[in-house]
């Protein structure tokens, strides 16, 4: 990594990461043992900054998958549907009763066009998704969804937002996205947003990093970040904004990360202890 980064990833106070395609090459594809154990001992030895997630996956697995990886910090599930604090061991529900009646219509709907079209729907409690049937991308697959709600009630699109991932479509209520729940876990943290570090790879990771780089934090992704983002990347040097893509893909690339923040702290804390000698 570039060592003009070092002065940026000095002020992060939190990291913030996707699971599939990010943490983990994607669903079902564990990341190797000596990258986990790698990971899980900078999660384990790290005093300066705390480790996060902020995935679509529901928050049951993110929590469980945070606890094994020994991460400390605010774990975001389902999309910025709910939020679940290492520190406490608390869950938060981002959605009231109405967006969740605005779901449970939609669902009406696309649980029998998913059915029909040979997709799967995965069990979640703030959001609705979708796996494409198999030839299928989710990118694809996302059009016809709304395809379906529109031509059901378009007033339903009004109260939703759909987005994709490489191997699902998720659906939440307007504006409750990856994004918008970082306002709410700063809060949380009692830090600013330009103290944070988002690490993501898909089209459904764009509302992070649109929310991190407005107020001033650091975006990077893995070598095998999607077009989407490769372009969203490429808007934000354009403006001169912190915005890095590893030459390494998916663990590869976190690890390099978070070992080069890791040292950079090190460093930081062996001065503060020579200045004291």
């Amino acid at each position: 990594m570039d060592t003009t980064y070092k002065s940026m990833l000095a002020r992060v106070k939190h990291v913030l990461m996707d699971i599939d395609g990010t943490l983990v090459p994607g669903k079902g594809i564990p990341m190797l043992a000596e990258q986990w154990s790698a990971i899980k001992n900078i999660a384990d030895t790290e005093r300066n900054i705390t480790i996060g997630l902020n995935t679509g996956r529901n928050i049951e697995y993110a929590a469980r998958f945070s606890e094994l990886l020994g991460t400390n910090g605010i774990i975001i599930g389902e999309s910025g549907g709910i939020v679940y604090s290492c520190r406490d061991g608390s869950f938060t529900y981002l959605i009231d009763k109405g967006k969740r009646e605005s779901l449970a219509r939609a669902s009406l709907v696309l649980d029998k066009y998913v059915d029909d079209a040979q997709g799967t729907k995965e069990q979640k409690k703030t959001m609705l998704s979708y796996k494409p049937p198999e030839g299928k991308t989710a990118g694809a697959f996302s059009g016809e969804l709304r395809a379906a709600l529109a031509a059901h009630d378009r007033s339903l699109l009004e109260n939703l937002e759909i987005t994709y991932s490489k191997s699902a479509v998720d659906i939440t209520c307007k504006g409750t996205n990856k994004g918008n729940v970082i306002y709410h876990v700063a809060k949380m943290l009692g830090i600013g947003i330009e103290n944070m570090l988002f690490i993501g790879d898909g089209a459904n990771d764009l509302p992070a990093f649109r929310v991190v780089a407005k107020n001033g934090g650091i975006c990077m992704a893995p070598a095998n970040a999607s077009q989407e983002v490769r372009e969203y990347f490429d808007v934000l040097k354009s403006q001169g904004k912190p915005a890095y893509i590893s030459s390494r893909e998916s663990t590869a690339a976190v690890l390099e990360i978070l070992t080069f923040l890791h040292e950079i702290n090190l460093d930081r804390s062996e001065g503060k202890s020579r200045m004291k000698a």
